[in-house]
């Protein structure tokens, strides 16, 4: 379109002086009456820009009560969900059974270490108040909770309760606790099971309302600030009566703060009783709608037409993303909803598809989960407009060719037209018979980034998808990456009893210098139902083997669970205690009512080539030493089975096991027969290993297989393991805490090894003395007292001894002392060389002596 002609100026014509009224008196008229029609219409203006100001503010307000109304209603959503979690752990068969034993062994499970739903702990008290059963080893001891309002609320009301902020009892940590009752099969109170979210962990923030708006206060049952430390607001007086009203505005009042002239919108959450606040100065309320009221003065005094065009525009913009807002925030309440009640996997893809429909209209959403075998993308549910030819097969390759790019890269994947997509995707185009003309493909990731899916939303017009779009559809996967780690731990209940029934016959042996393992495990009979039999082995960081045979009486999915309990019971125990009669003592701890277990527990030093044993009612292991031959039973250090006798009667014995030698230790399906004694299977089981002691482990346990377990016939499972001791290792390579009284344990193992390995006197006493010198360097320097750990590495070959300390602690420089301060001269004086290696966060001392031989 052309631009008008202009002109220059000229002189006033007559024409357009007739045209205003003839002469001056006349223009003056005019003018007068401009003046009074422009006064009129600013005067007009101005009492709409008044009235606009006014509506502002009212909109201010409404959209304060409605936020908070909105926050109160997905806080109630979060507890619900968290609520629904507990009372479906109150409905399991271990609560219900008023079981604590196979109930501290579910928590821990659903609530390892580490974290899980309620990372703060998850534990049951009796109706009393006593804590019987936790999620953390050892902190339901003397433990009681009666006196806790959440327990006297529970069992007075006989319904869920959420807490205000406590301070744990246990780890003295700020927490809150959600409540429900536990009732046993005739429905009658038989407790209270508790959840604690820790406050440093709480998932629920600022940030997750998502409200857009400073001065969010979240009060607790006791009116104290919960995101704020749980302190109490200068102004208790309001936050009382705020929770006194539940739900309102009030314009004009003190705030939170105590401050003057603030706006307070606020709404209780019904469920935890909490209430949520919009604290702000009127001021910072009003000043946009201050802001544009000056605006809408000024540009209606230059040019009302422009400005009430611009003022329009304003309105109708405002009003629909006021509109889109609303309705975003009522979907994600939705979706939030239908996530909090989904238990299945298929569930969550189903409510976030609709979610998605419903959030884009005229699209289709589809989602794809990951297998948990094959970790590849499968459909699991696409929705949108009927008319779309999304198809199956369609649906199949639009998760192929688009979700799974994106499933596997980790981000987005975008296409804004229909020529990009026609030519890039052309069997997607094709199959979709062009009826769509762009997509957009973003995986499913859970909080630790790793992805469990992907959605893709396919549109009939070319779009690009705005950041706030983009927003949305991250919040809805987020929440579904969440609700599918919920619905799959439901999903994954008969998976973990399988497991744990199998888990022997995946067991991988670590591979240990100067030491070979074998292990084997056979089910007693076709179909026969797996049994409780176990075999473990673990190396510590100090280099000691703790090793466990048992076997747990019964068969099916109880002494499967049992087994594994106390296989988990073994690993922990075995890097905490270095006596095998300490690790079974607390392994009778996991033993109650009905069930019986035996076990045998050995703790290996390679270096020091002993070996020390304890056993609860569990068949003697055989040793044999090398090519003597003489077999002899392990038989000094018995005790009952495991749930049968107190564990304080436990003890321990230790023998040599020098190169060469080879223990057997076994579970009685070995040796056992109904028609003779368990001394004629020991018997025959000790013949073999005499006539096999020098042959390759594969071949003897081939012929314990054929000669024993074929002989005796049992139908029991078997489970055996060989140890056999190879040469004395000629590098030590452990760790060891940085404390003095850890020194001790190490001269002597250290003296052990260096005799075996031929040393001398003086060469095994001038290493040990540099040893011993360069950990207390690492502990005094490098820790200052502090926690930490010293690693030590000591080769010996071709005779010289290379020895290497390790700390990661900061150095501290040697301070002036006539009596301390001489371990470096001490390592240069025994030691050929000697020398200190510092980095940050690491110190290395390095000494090397050349030996005689």
């Amino acid at each position: 379109m052309r631009p008008p002609e202009t002109h220059s100026p000229a002189a006033p014509s007559p024409d357009i002086e007739d045209a205003y009224g003839g002469g001056p008196p006349h223009r003056r008229r005019l003018l007068l009456s401009c003046l009074i029609a422009g006064l009129a219409l600013v005067g007009v203006a101005g009492g709409l820009a008044r009235h606009q100001y006014d509506d502002a503010r009212q909109n201010a307000m409404n959209d304060a009560r409605a936020r908070v109304v909105l926050a109160s209603a997905m806080l109630d959503s979060y507890f619900g969900g968290e609520l629904a979690v507990l009372n479906t752990i109150a409905q399991s068969p271990p609560v219900r059974a008023g079981d604590t034993s196979s109930m501290r062994s579910y928590f821990r499970r659903i609530e390892p270490p580490g974290g899980g739903l309620f990372a703060g702990g998850l534990g049951w008290a009796d109706r009393q108040g006593a804590l019987h059963a936790s999620s953390s080893a050892g902190r339901e001891r003397s433990v009681n909770l009666s006196d806790r309002s959440y327990f006297k609320t529970v069992m007075a009301t006989g319904a869920p309760y959420v807490s205000e902020g406590l301070a744990s009892r246990v780890t003295h940590k700020r927490i809150i606790v959600l409540a429900v009752p536990t009732r046993d099969a005739r429905g009658d109170l038989t407790g209270v099971l508790v959840g604690a979210l820790p406050i440093d962990g709480f998932q629920i923030n600022s940030g997750s309302f998502d409200l857009g708006f400073d001065g969010l206060a979240v009060l607790d049952r006791r009116g104290r600030a919960v995101l704020a430390g749980f302190e109490r607001p200068r102004n208790a007086a309001l936050a009382d009566e705020l929770r006194r009203r539940q739900v309102g505005l009030l314009p004009a009042v003190r705030g939170l703060d105590g401050g003057g002239g603030h706006l307070v919108a606020f709404a209780t959450a019904q469920l935890p009783a909490w209430t949520i606040a919009i604290d702000r100065p009127r001021s910072a309320v009003f000043a946009a709608a201050w802001r544009g009221l000056v605006l809408d003065l000024a540009l209606l005094a230059a040019a009302a037409a422009v400005a009430f065009g611009a003022i329009g525009r304003l309105l109708l913009r405002e009003k629909r993303e006021a509109e889109a807002h609303s309705a975003r925030a009522r979907q994600r309440g939705e979706l939030s909803h239908t996530f909090s009640t989904a238990s299945l996997a298929g569930e969550v893809a189903e409510g976030l598809a609709s979610g998605l429909a419903t959030a884009f209209p005229g699209a289709v959403a589809i989602v794809a989960l990951a297998s948990e075998e094959t970790r590849a993308l499968e459909l699991s549910s696409a929705i949108g407009e009927s008319s779309w030819p999304v198809t199956g097969e369609a649906a199949e390759l639009v998760v192929t060719q688009v979700s799974t790019p994106s499933y596997r890269s980790g981000v987005a994947f975008v296409v804004e037209n229909g020529l990009r997509l026609r030519d890039e995707l052309p069997e997607v185009h094709d199959a979709l018979e062009g009826a769509c003309r762009s997509l957009y493909s973003a995986p499913i990731r859970t909080r630790g980034s790793r992805a469990t899916g992907a959605l893709c939303l396919l549109f009939s017009d070319e779009r690009s998808v705005s950041d706030a779009d983009r927003a949305h559809i991250a919040w809805s996967a987020d929440e579904a990456a969440q609700a599918l780690i919920r619905a799959r731990s439901y999903e994954h209940e008969h998976a973990v009893a399988m497991s744990l029934q199998r888990s022997l016959l995946s067991q991988v042996l670590p591979q240990i210098d100067g030491v070979e393992l074998l292990g084997h495990y056979e089910a007693g009979s076709a179909g026969l139902e797996v049994g409780g039999d176990w075999y473990d082995v673990v190396r510590r960081m100090d280099g000691i083997m703790q090793i466990s045979v048992g076997d747990v009486a019964g068969h099916g999915l109880a002494a499967a669970v049992l087994m594994g309990q106390m296989r988990t019971a073994f690993r922990a125990y075995a890097f905490d205690h270095d006596s095998p009669a300490d690790v079974l003592r607390r392994m009778s701890r996991h033993v109650t009512g009905d069930a019986l277990a035996t076990a045998l527990c050995m703790t290996l030093d390679p270096y020091t080539s002993e070996l020390t044993y304890a056993s609860a009612g569990h068949p003697p292991s055989l040793l044999v030493a090398g090519e003597s031959g003489g077999v002899s039973r392990l038989d000094r250090a018995s005790a009952p089975p495991l749930g049968v006798a107190d564990g304080q009667v436990v003890h321990e014995n230790t023998v040599a096991f020098p190169a060469g030698a080879t223990v057997l230790a076994y579970t009685d399906g070995l040796i056992e027969r109904r028609d003779w004694s368990l001394d004629v299977g020991i018997d025959l089981l000790a013949s073999v290993l005499a006539s096999s002691s020098t042959s390759p482990c594969d071949a003897l346990a081939s012929r314990i297989v054929h000669d024993v377990a074929g002989r005796v016939g049992s139908g029991d499972d078997i489970a055996f393991l060989i140890v056999r001791a190879l040469a004395v290792p000629s590098r030590m390579d452990i760790e060891i805490a940085g404390d003095p009284a850890a020194l001790a344990g190490l001269r002597r193992r250290l003296r052990a090894w260096l005799a075996l390995r031929g040393l001398d006197q003086r060469e095994r006493d001038d290493a040990v003395l540099s040893i011993s010198e360069a950990c207390n360097n690492a502990i005094e320097h490098g820790y200052h007292g502090a926690s930490g750990t010293i690693r030590l590495v000591i080769d010996h070959s071709a005779g010289t001894l290379e020895i290497m300390v390790e700390d990661h602690g900061s150095w501290r420089p040697p301070v002036a002392d006539p009596v301390r301060g001489h371990g470096i001269e001490i390592m240069r004086a025994t030691m050929q060389t000697a020398s200190l290696e510092h980095e940050p966060g690491r110190t290395r001392v390095l000494l090397r002596q050349r030996l005689a031989h």
